[in-house]
This record gives C-alpha cells, structure tokens and sequence, in this order.
C-alpha cells in the first residue's frame, strides 16, 4: 500500500495578525490547525451481514471448502424458505488448492440436488472467485475448466438457477460442515442427525441473525 511523501499529519497553519498588547508574543497570532489523518486511523463503520433464505419455490444451497494442514475437505447444505434441512454433505479431499476445492463443494451440491430432484435452485459461496467463474467465466484457470465445466453441465438440468457470493460470517453452516474433524463424513439425507452446534448455527440464520463482518 503506497503513502503520499507529505508526512501523514499534514498542518495547517492560519496566522491572522492582532492588535497589540501587554500579552506575549504568542497571543499576538491567531493560530488554527487542520490536522488529517490517514484512512487507518479513521473510525471503521461496523458493517454486518446475514444469511437470507429463499422463496417458496427455491431452495438453496450453501457450500464452503476448508484447508487444514494436509487435508482439504468441502460440505454444505440445502435448505428451504424456511431454513429447514433438506440434505448436507461432508467430503474430504487430498491434494487440491483451496480454489479448486470451492468448486467442487459447488458441484457436489448441485448434485445432491439434483438426486433430490430439485428444480430450482440458488447456490452461495463465500469463494468470490469461484461465484465469478461460473457466472462469467473470469480469470478460469486451465485446472479449473473440468470442475466449471461440469457444474455448467449439471446446472442444466435445473428449470432456473442463480449464484452469488454470501460472506464468510453468514456462512457459518456450510463453513462447519467442511471442516475435517465433522462427526459424519459423506452425503446425509433427512432425517438428518445435526450436531448441536450446527443447529444452533442454522437456527440463528433462520430467525435472521445479523453477523458482524471481521
């Protein structure tokens, strides 16, 4: 991050000559100062996010990846309007960049939908990167073309789909599915048995729990 060569406290100084006096020379003048700070002293204005569910007619899904010492693992979960669980899923993976992995937890839950013969569907990722891949194909690594490729192919199965980016803190859900140390690994169907931290997350994002950004 580059800095202007003035110093960061910049003065600014006013002198307005006075009538004279007995006072000392000081009192003589008067001085005003313009002290401006640079940006990272400024107040930062707290900002907040919250997971929003979907219509009637759409479900969603929300996927994460997590890159922990030599393991990698994905999860993520399908809900309704109402924030209810339709089916999660909690795979671990070997050997791939954590980008590549933000894919394929996409993929793998629009092929969980699809096994649930789903028709509809709004799919978030806290990955922006791969939320701009798929939409738009930008900056699509040659590795990453197959992965895109068939999230492309599987989307097509849908009668309507969207993608967009949701922050990591209202990712919370998805975030704790992809984590390696899960008690159940692969895909589960309802009845779903959640752990008590999970459903705890998912509660607060139904009733709309506003998360302070980091």
């Amino acid at each position: 991050m580059g800095y202007a060569s003035k110093s960061a406290f910049t003065q600014q100084c006013r002198f307005l000559p006075m009538a004279r006096s007995s006072k000392s020379s000081l009192s003589r003048y008067d001085l005003t100062v313009n002290l401006r700070l640079p940006g990272f002293l400024k107040t930062a204005v707290p900002k907040y996010c919250q997971w929003i569910p979907s219509d009637s007619y759409t479900l969603k899904l929300n996927s994460d990846a997590s890159l922990d010492e030599d393991t990698e693992s994905l999860g993520g979960m399908i809900s309704d309007h109402k924030g209810s669980i339709i089916g999660c899923f909690s795979v671990i993976r070997k050997s791939e960049p954590i980008h590549h992995l933000e894919l394929e937890a996409i993929l793998q839950g629009i092929i969980l939908a699809d096994k649930l013969n789903i028709s509809k569907i709004w799919i978030e990722s806290d990955s922006l990167s791969a939320v701009q891949v798929i939409n738009m194909g930008q900056n699509c690594p040659w590795a990453k073309i197959p992965t895109v490729e068939g999230i492309h192919n599987a989307l097509s199965k849908f009668i309507s789909w969207e993608i967009s980016h949701i922050w990591r803190e209202a990712n919370g859900a998805a975030d704790y599915l992809s984590k390696k140390d899960y008690p159940s690994k692969g895909i589960s169907l309802p009845p779903v048995q959640l752990p008590h931290d999970l459903k705890a997350i998912i509660t607060a994002d139904s009733n709309g729990t506003q998360y302070l950004r980091l």
